[in-house]
């Protein structure tokens, strides 16, 4: 079913559907989406996706690069380099992968600037690109605009001229900014009213995730708050310097999720497209993010708060984290490297409560029976080394 849009709910803490139903963010980087698969790889590519549970896709416009590199059928997306001279063929195929995007019920992140294209785009002409891109994807509902410049003071003017130009066609579409390197949007442009939420880069750095979440979740006036790109899932890599597993792909997004915010997943192999690509869709960091996504989607969510003195003795993991219900109905720890917990009950105001234990890895649930809602409860959140997340329930 097509996606007709999100927004920011009322109280700036999450994104809901035009219907007004909230809107739970997985996403998944998909950079060269538009540019580097042909439109059946494209459709192979949202299915899998979608049946992995993951309803955002981030994808730039003109893929990874300065703007200048050819699509799957060769077409370069600008006549002669210039971004005023667009190529209609290019964003033909552009177009027919949105659609397959949208058809799905696929919310688009897509990009439309990079620090990269500083050459091309510039305060001259940004204003005019940037109208010309909205116009033409005016209809697609499912679109949310991003812009990836450097967290630097010299980017600010051609951003605020790109905002300009797609505001000029609809100022109800949802605007974001992803700074590219890392850190965070809030580091950039924290006050500027057209900002619909933060977005974070954390690179390898995950034991500053939580911190860097839980920064902007503070922030006033709330916004959503997205990792949007972490480390992605690789077996076996040079740029990390450390193979990516799917421990560390469920740590960051567990952490992510629990610090108050949403998250997206990565995989190396979708944006460098080796002769072996494929396999990167089924990678089992990807399909364990369905369990993270049916945890929290059977549970009230929206009302989640963040709250880390659940850990008694508190983090002993950098990513180590805990989260309530703001009525206390359920309250839900994950423990990054296994092992016992105590676990500090009273938060859900009961006289006794029933702990779960949930494998994050497939999902599997074990009982810890019934404990007293007060003081500290030691709970085996799994086999040290493999991380596990307990849920806390009310008895009555």
């Amino acid at each position: 079913m097509p996606n007709r849009g999100i927004r920011v709910s009322a109280n700036g803490r999450y994104f809901e559907s035009a219907d007004g139903e909230p809107f739970f963010w997985l996403g998944d980087t998909q950079w060269q989406l538009a540019r580097d698969f042909t439109l059946d790889e494209v459709d192979a590519i949202v299915r899998g996706r979608q049946r992995q549970g993951f309803n955002v896709l981030l994808v730039m416009l003109t893929g990874v690069g300065d703007g200048t590199r050819a699509n799957v059928n060769g077409d370069a997306p600008w006549l002669a380099d210039d971004p005023m001279t667009p190529n209609e063929a290019y964003f033909q195929h552009v177009d027919d992968a949105l659609r397959v995007a949208q058809d799905a019920g696929m919310v688009v992140v897509l990009g439309v600037f990079h620090q990269l294209h500083v050459t091309r785009i510039t305060t001259d002409n940004a204003r005019r690109y940037a109208r010309w891109v909205a116009e033409r994807y005016g209809d697609n509902s499912n679109i949310v605009w991003s812009m990836y410049p450097r967290a630097a003071d010299q980017f600010v003017p051609v951003t605020r001229e790109l905002v300009a130009g797609l505001m000029s066609v609809s100022d109800e579409r949802l605007i974001s900014v992803h700074p590219d390197p890392s850190p965070a949007s809030s580091s950039f442009m924290p006050e500027a009213e057209w900002l619909a939420c933060h977005m974070i880069q954390s690179w390898a750095y995950l034991d500053v995730l939580v911190e860097m979440v839980a920064a902007d979740y503070a922030l006033h006036p709330p916004r959503p708050v997205v990792m949007a790109e972490g480390a992605y899932e690789d077996p076996l890599t040079d740029e990390y310097r450390m193979a990516i597993t799917p421990l560390m792909v469920r740590q960051q997004a567990y952490a992510s999720c629990l610090a108050g915010g949403f998250h997206v997943y990565g995989h190396t192999d979708m944006w460098k497209r080796p002769a072996n690509w494929e396999a990167a869709l089924d990678a089992p960091g990807a399909t364990q993010m369905r369990v993270l996504r049916d945890v929290l989607c059977d549970l009230s969510w929206v009302d989640l708060v963040p709250d880390t003195g659940l850990l008694a003795d508190g983090p002993s993991h950098a990513l180590d984290c805990a989260a309530r219900a703001a009525d206390g109905s359920w309250a839900l720890v994950y423990v990054a490297e296994g092992g016992t917990v105590d676990v500090r009950s009273e938060s859900l105001g009961a006289s006794s409560l029933r702990a779960t234990r949930i494998d994050p890895s497939t999902g599997e649930r074990s009982d810890l029976g019934a404990h007293a809602g007060s003081g500290a409860v030691e709970l085996n959140a799994g086999e040290p080394g493999s991380d596990g997340l307990l849920l806390l329930r009310p008895l009555e």
